[in-house]
């Protein structure tokens, strides 16, 4: 890691002072009306820094591709940058409320761990912006109480144009990507192709602390080493028959092949400061994870007034190879090895499909628009864990922890959304109907569960905007958050010795009903009040496991959740446009009203952030992010506090068609978690420490056609359907 540090640091002592001498240039159109022609574009020299975070009617944006930061990295991370999102118990959060993440307006359908493995597999070079969506319209799939939009770089350039990107770095260990993309582009045609690799090595060092009585406790320290090896691939194919007509296919996704080593120390106290037995274990996992999608689409303008339909087919898959060969020793006070050592080992593929078809019609009128659709969604996920215990040196299949669990999900919807402008007066409303059939397939006990609901999802929003320095908005919308599909699954899973979870067939999925009133002032100063009330809350509640010592987790429907969430954000232009800064404060509350007391616990937390870009001398650019996040107690959790800081530093080299960044991440490597768990008379403490602090070099560079394909009847209603045309 030393030589890594040095190679750097010379790299940028040589190279600093041949790219000082370049004026960096960019692309630029102007605000002129554009019609279908190309234009050959002059060079200007960038005057004013853009923002990393804007606020759009009432959304958040990300402009990742401004960001010096975010190059190289992952849109795990990136996402944690945005006001106002944290992570509670592993799952993303949008002002203390579940998300639903789309690609390109498409529905990524995975929650919890297998969420987190897409996004932490995505590279971030290719991402144009990340819109936040807090109050969603009827046009958005009822689930979660916010949305959150991944959206492709698009190329809109005529002829062959391509990029190429590098990039080296390190933490502990070293890491590196690359990747390749290529965009041909005439009049009727538009293909493209993108590939990225990524190598990540990483360590994380978690320990845990819990009390069994009095005076007897167990504590257990993990440390592991886990390399990943990212895939992702994109490309499309999309032909117009005219200005009113397009055809196209997308085809996406990301194959991730990891490797993971650990060891685990397991000591039980009985009052003393000596053990009285321990345990050493020691965990080997290769895991393949792939995520190949399918999109078809067509998108027809029916007349000059803009009417608009489009077809979407879409069919997404989750496939998960996953191994684990443990091997665990027990020893006495002494040190001393008194039984058989347990091996253990799991192969525990899974493989969930999403299948699903949709039609979005918009009709524009004089001050308003009328929109209206139908979808259907069929899912599928097949869990087969398979484990196997050594037994006088052959293996046998351990009965205890082997599962084969099949779901199946089909929800049927239809939506309808009218938007009306009134003088200074704004009003949408929108109604949503889902229709939602799941069956339950526990194979290994044959055990076969059938349910089926309808639920109505109202929406309504009403803007009103006195001066053109004010404008106030207030908006409803009725949600339904639903289980992640393992938590359904009734077996008993195997974590490690100490650790188990189980399923729970008979939860149900939770109703929400959001409010939120919202300011904003010259476009600059953005402030928000929320309330939420949920009924049939979801939450992890811990209890005692089936081996002594040993705690199970589980999700259960605990009762009722009352939220309430203010945000501030101050966005401006300084120092004549060299500097842009994005400066927010968070606030959330959030009470359980169940009948175990440790349930109920809750404290005000709030969350600080301030991110900075400012232009420098000879075409430089520097960002500084820095985060700060208060104590938080939410239902069994009591989360102490957290900060980070992150820089990044880049430069316009190749007259503008280059680019390269350095950043370092958790400055200062105080990036963890440490949190109490009170549930059911259970008491325990973690500190988790994953690896944060990295370094990266990142080298980006565009060739090929300078002409711009511009269309002016391209424009749509329903932007989360144009945003996948194009690269």
């Amino acid at each position: 890691m030393n030589k890594l540090i040095q190679l750097t640091a010379l790299f940028l002592f040589y190279l600093a002072p041949a790219m000082a001498q370049v004026n960096p240039k960019k692309d630029s159109l102007g605000d002129k009306p554009l019609r279908d022609t190309a234009l050959t574009l002059q060079t200007v020299t960038i005057t004013a820094a853009k923002s990393f975070v804007v606020q759009k009617n009432g959304n958040i944006v990300l402009n990742v591709a401004e960001s010096p930061i975010a190059a190289g990295g992952r849109v795990y991370d990136v996402l944690k940058r945005a006001p106002g999102v944290t992570i509670q118990n592993g799952e993303l959060q949008f002002r203390g409320k579940k998300v639903t993440v789309l690609l390109d307006g498409r529905h990524t359908n995975l929650d919890g761990e297998q969420l987190n493995n897409l996004l932490t597999t995505m590279v971030a070079n290719g991402i144009a912006t990340i819109e936040l969506i807090p109050n969603p319209s009827a046009r958005y799939d009822a689930k979660g109480g916010a949305v959150i939009n991944i959206i492709s770089a698009k190329n809109k350039k005529f002829g062959i144009n391509g990029s190429v990107t590098a990039g080296i770095g390190g933490g502990f260990y070293g890491r590196y990507n690359g990747g390749l993309g290529l965009n041909y582009r005439n009049q009727r045609i538009n293909a493209f192709g993108n590939y990225d690799y990524q190598h990540q090595q990483y360590y994380s060092d978690v320990y845990s602390n819990r009390s069994l009585n009095n005076l007897a406790s167990i504590s257990e320290s993990t440390y592991a080493v886990t390399r990943r090896d990212n895939h992702s691939f994109k490309g499309g194919f999309e032909y117009a028959f005219d200005s009113r007509h397009t055809i196209g296919v997308l085809v996406r996704g990301v194959v991730g092949i990891g490797h993971k080593s650990s060891g685990i120390l397991s000591a039980l106290h009985n009052g003393g400061d000596m053990a009285d037995s321990f345990s050493r274990s020691g965990m080997r996992n290769y895991s393949r994870i792939a995520t190949p999608s399918i999109n078809i689409y067509y998108k027809a303008i029916l007349d000059s007034s803009g009417r608009e339909l489009n077809l979407n087919a879409d069919y997404f898959t989750y496939n998960k190879n996953w191994n684990d060969d443990f091997t665990t020793r027990y020893y006495d006070p002494k040190g001393q090895e008194y039984t058989t050592a347990l091996l253990l080992r799991d192969q525990s593929p899974a493989r969930n499909t999403v299948r699903a078809f949709s039609a979005d019609y918009s009709h524009p009128f004089k001050g308003g628009k009328l929109e209206g659709g139908l979808k259907t969604t069929f899912t599928t996920t097949d869990n087969d864990i398979r484990w196997e215990q050594q037994v006088g040196g052959a293996w046998e299949t351990d009965t205890g922890k082997t599962n084969h669990f099949i779901y199946r999900e089909n929800i049927l919807a239809a939506y309808m959304s009218l938007g009306k402008t009134l003088n200074k007066w704004g009003f949408q409303g929108g109604l949503r109907v889902e229709q939602t059939n799941t069956t339950g397939d526990l194979v290994t006990k044959q055990i076969v569960d059938h349910r089926n609901y309808f639920n109505i999802f109202p929406t309504a929003a009403v803007t009103y905007d006195p001066s053109e320095n004010h404008s106030f908005s207030f908006s409803y919308r009725k949600s339904i958050q639903r289980f992640q599909f393992d938590v359904v699954n009734p077996f008993i899973a195997y974590q490690s010795q100490y650790s188990y979870y189980q399923g729970n067939p008979a939860i149900r999925a939770s109703i929400a009903h959001n409010f939120e009133i919202s300011h904003a002032f010259k476009n600059q100063l953005f402030s928000s009040i929320g309330y939420a009330h949920y009924t049939d809350a979801l939450a992890e509640v811990f209890r005692n496991g089936p081996v002594a010592g040993s705690v199970i987790s589980s999700s259960e429907n605990v009762g009722t959740v009352d939220a309430v969430s203010a945000n501030i954000s101050w966005s401006k232009s300084l120092l004549k446009g060299k500097w842009s800064t994005t400066n927010s404060v968070s606030t959330f509350y959030g009470k359980y009203n169940t009948p175990q007391k440790e349930q109920n616990d809750a404290r005000v937390t709030a969350n600080i952030s301030s991110e900075n870009i400012v232009l420098l001398p000879k075409g430089f650019k520097a960002e500084v992010y820095a985060s700060y996040t208060s104590p938080m107690i939410i239902g069994v959790f009591r989360i102490q506090s957290v900060y980070s800081v992150d820089l990044g530093l880049s430069k316009s080299i190749l007259q503008g068609k280059g680019n390269i960044a350095f950043n370092v991440s958790d400055v200062f490597n105080t990036d963890r978690s440490r949190y109490e768990v009170r549930s059911f008379g259970i008491q325990s403490f973690y500190r988790v420490k994953k690896e944060s602090r990295f370094i990266k070099l990142v080298f980006t560079c565009k060739f090929g056609n300078r002409n711009v394909k511009v269309n002016s009847n391209r424009k749509t209603g329903v932007e989360n359907e144009s945003r996948r045309m194009g690269s």
